[in-house]
């Protein structure tokens, strides 16, 4: 009698399972890649906070299909510039569904100050100093310190999803150093920040 065989499961099909009270999607892409994405926090029973199984899986398909659209690079390639990991930020923030004044603040960010400061610069040759002085050149432009501060965490989370990405190793706006403030209270570039990279997760 022949043995049975199981059928190879196709590129891009992959699963959804839960982890530490959150769900995670693993699959292999079209390129052979096996990759493995944090898709968001379960919902717990009678909270409205998190995702149901449903939006899980409908989420972990847009994941896909965002991964498609931006592979990463084939070894050798040159690596992207500031201003096009920018713009992918951007499209991942827009399929997550933040909402639109975030996303329109994005855009202004990157137009106005990334994109002509920063932007042609390939992210892979971006270290700290650069970065620093990224900030400097927002101050002399007469910008308020908490303004540059938010900018500056933008560029943190346009780096970070570098990483997501696997076309960083490193963020090197981590150890950057930033206009001091000189009030208590919640740091305004970590609050922007956080809803970055909340909105990624």
């Amino acid at each position: 009698m022949p043995a049975k065989t199981t059928a190879k499961r196709g590129y891009g099909t992959g699963h959804l399972y839960e982890k530490s009270g959150a769900f995670y999607g693993r699959w292999r892409t079209a390129d052979g890649r096996l990759l493995n994405r944090r898709v968001g926090a379960v919902r717990a029973q009678g909270s409205t906070v998190g995702l149901t199984r449903a939006q899980a899986e409908r989420y972990f398909r847009k994941l896909q299909e965002a991964e498609e659209l931006n592979p990463r690079p084939e070894p050798g390639a040159p690596a992207p510039t500031v201003d096009e990991l920018a713009t992918s930020l951007r499209e991942r923030l827009e399929l997550r569904g933040v909402r639109k004044s975030y996303l329109e603040n994005c855009e202004y960010m990157q137009r106005v100050h990334l994109r002509p400061l920063i932007g042609v610069r390939r992210a892979s040759e971006v270290d700290r100093r650069d970065v620093e002085a990224f900030g400097r050149a927002l101050l002399k432009r007469k910008l308020a310190p908490k303004s540059v501060r938010n900018i500056m965490g933008f560029l943190h989370a346009v780096f970070e999803h570098g990483i997501d990405r696997e076309v960083l190793r490193e963020n090197p706006a981590r150890r950057a150093e930033k206009p001091g403030r000189h009030r208590s209270g919640p740091s305004p570039d970590l609050q922007f920040l956080t809803m970055a990279l909340a909105a990624l997760n």
